[in-house]
């Protein structure tokens, strides 16, 4: 399944290997495109009310979209960010972050009944495809590029209780908040949602990559698996029906470089990220759907190099203890732009510069610690992009770093 992911690199490098150029550019943050193209996205629905107006009319440039509505101005925020030289975007999806997490509670709260949810959920989907197909094989100034990739992108359980618990992981249980959501609960969220889109064959040929992200507890991967092998199992027996690569991205708050649940341990951030790989790539089966790529985003950017450095001498340690031979993973690295979320207020305030570590150049420092994890020789290629609060303008600035280092390899 990694595969599509490598054969994307393939074919943007023009050779049988991916080794002269494995770095490759996904979006920024869809809603901070949105509120720049003029969007008010403060009602409960977030990014998910402009799915409503189903209206998609091709935008050809990067002027003022003030009138622009509905899905025609997400096409648009899609657009613009391949334009700027994104290979990858994620669909429309998060109520947290500013991004659509459109399960089907949520719309619920909303007022809207389950057969309106799934067909917004869908129709993310389709407004991804009408931007890919309007972009064409010329961006940011390349030439014969491939065509780039529809991530689905789902956030975890904590983004869909409007309250900032994708960076807590406190996940009380909704029949008694004393109490920890059982793991069942939370295998079952996943896999309603990932039904949605795997019973329309139509848009799940449309996908390339599923994308959970914002993961804020390692049981929370190892529920999302669970629910991943349910879905298989359903469909395995299906007409060009088939798996889907998958990354796992998680989130780390400033404390201790820690996944924010469960509170209060003291893990060190190389045995964290031990078990982060552990629970996103093992399998007890053969056939069992595993992960192709581990990330990191809605982390702050001078956390970066350290954790990369962390992952890759997991990685290394994991390779070398391998009793079998295990594909190289990919690296997927999307920070945000540096300010802090508050999920009482759903504002974003601004931050303090961290202590001895001056943030300096968003780009350039994505592209080194890309740059030092392929020097590693562990991962078989390294996405850079951005979250919350990263505009074209950062993925521009980041696209034509990549593409300079290219060129110099």
């Amino acid at each position: 399944m990694g595969s599509v992911l490598e054969e994307y690199l393939r074919s943007r490098s023009g050779k049988q290997d991916a080794s002269a150029t494995p770095i490759a550019i996904i979006d920024g943050g869809l809603a901070t495109r949105l509120e720049t193209l003029g969007q008010d996205l403060s009602g409960s629905l977030w990014s998910a009310a402009l799915l409503k107006d189903e209206t998609l009319k091709g935008r050809s440039s990067r002027s003022s979209h003030e009138n622009s509505q509905g899905c025609a101005v997400i096409a648009q925020a899609h657009l613009d960010f391949l334009r700027a030289g994104a290979e990858v975007i994620g669909t429309c999806k998060w109520v947290q972050l500013k991004r659509l997490e459109t399960s089907l509670e949520t719309f619920s709260r909303a007022g809207i009944d389950d057969t309106e949810g799934r067909r917004l959920m869908l129709r993310a989907i389709d407004v991804a495809q009408s931007a890919r197909k309007a972009a064409g094989s010329t961006r940011a100034g390349r030439t014969c590029l491939p065509r780039p990739l529809i991530a689905l992108s789902l956030g975890p359980y904590g983004a869909s209780l409007s309250n900032g618990a994708e960076y807590t992981g406190s996940y009380p249980s909704p029949s008694d908040p004393s109490q920890e959501l059982a793991y069942n609960q939370l295998v079952e969220f996943h896999r309603n949602r990932l039904e949605v889109f795997a019973a329309s064959a139509q848009h799940w040929s449309l996908i390339d990559l599923i994308a959970f992200e914002t993961i804020p507890r390692l049981d929370e991967i190892r529920a999302i698996k669970s629910a991943l092998s349910q879905v298989w199992h359903r469909h395995k027996d299906e007409v060009s029906w088939s798996k889907k690569p998958c990354l796992f991205s998680c989130v780390f708050p400033e404390e201790g470089l820690r996944l924010p649940f469960p509170h209060g341990r003291r893990s060190e951030t190389l045995c964290e990220c031990r078990d982060i790989l552990e629970a996103s790539f093992s399998r007890e089966k053969a056939e069992d759907w595993s992960g192709d790529a581990i990330g990191i985003n809605c982390t702050k950017p001078h956390l970066i190099p350290l954790l990369v450095d962390r992952f890759t001498q997991a990685m290394k340690e994991r390779r070398a203890a391998a009793i079998q031979r295990e594909e190289k993973k990919h690296l997927f690295l999307y920070p945000d732009g540096g300010k802090v979320w508050d999920g009482q207020a759903r504002e974003w305030k601004a931050r303090a510069q961290p202590t001895g570590a001056a943030l300096g150049n968003w780009a350039q420092q994505l592209l080194e610690s890309a740059k030092l994890a392929i020097e590693s020789g562990v991962w078989a290629g390294v996405w850079l992009g951005g979250c919350c609060n990263v505009g074209i303008d950062e993925i521009e600035a980041l696209s034509l770093l990549v593409s300079r280092e290219a060129r110099s390899a």
